[in-house]
């Protein structure tokens, strides 16, 4: 879950400038600044998917332990994967044989764009990637269906805090999709992307601030030591470790 924070993050610095500012820079860092922000979209797009992935198998195996191996498997599919994506962008419109300015960037002279063309291969796969990410959602909230009040496994209440966030971010990631691709593919602006950025900003602060471990870290801040009862601790914990194995 905090990668897929830090990517957004990373990917939105980058989206930000391109569209406030005029950027009169040479073919090269314009190219490396595009690179970047397309690792970075990438990362969002397959992180979001590792945690849709995850919630699906969790409720479907009606326990979240947390594992460091599981975590370096989905680290390096998607930063792999987002490398080899970027990469293939980048390269394919080589491929026309036509020289490097006309073939990635925009004939508009001190504006550092590159081509809608090749905008649609990261385009069609993050509009794959959503499809996706709405059957593991799907399913997830089927399984919560079987699942016991008491048991073993994961706690319902757990569940379905961790279902929530999953449809709260699918929510958010629409938008996303839908902001996006009309801008990169069809060149039409529904909204200036910096007002875009800063509401999903909030809206994802929103998701992962208003929890209760958020809001009685707060509340202890700001209140005298009576207000501190063992078990809000206890469910602190608990509702923590379920967050980390989200990633």
């Amino acid at each position: 879950m905090i990668c897929f924070i830090i990517s957004l993050l990373l990917y939105n610095i980058c989206l930000l400038p391109g569209s406030v500012l005029t950027l009169d820079i040479s073919f090269v860092s314009c190219v490396s600044l595009g690179a970047v922000k397309y690792f970075f979209f990438c990362g969002v797009m397959l992180w979001f998917n590792v945690i849709c992935f995850d919630i699906w198998r969790t409720l479907k195996n009606r326990q979240d332990v947390g594992s460091r191996k599981r975590f370096l498997l989905y680290s390096v599919y998607t930063w792999v994967v987002g490398a080899v994506l970027t990469t293939v962008v980048l390269v394919t419109p080589y491929a026309t044989g036509k020289d490097r300015d006309s073939s990635l960037m925009e004939l508009v002279p001190d504006v550092c764009k590159l081509k809608t063309d090749i905008n649609i291969i990261l385009q069609l796969v993050e509009t794959l990637l959503m499809i996706v990410n709405f059957i593991f959602i799907i399913l997830a909230t089927a399984n919560t269906c079987k699942y016991p009040k008491f048991g073993n496994g994961l706690p319902r209440c757990e569940a379905t805090l961790s279902l929530k966030q999953g449809w709260k971010l699918f929510i958010i990631m629409i938008g996303h999709t839908l902001i996006d691709v009309p801008d990169d593919i069809m060149e039409i602006r529904v909204v200036d992307l910096w007002r875009y950025v800063l509401v999903e900003s909030l809206a994802i602060f929103a998701v992962f601030a208003y929890r209760k471990t958020v809001l009685k870290a707060v509340y202890r801040c700001f209140c005298r030591a009576p207000c501190y009862h063992p078990d809000e601790e206890r469910s602190s914990v608990q509702e923590k470790d379920q967050l980390t194995t989200m990633h």
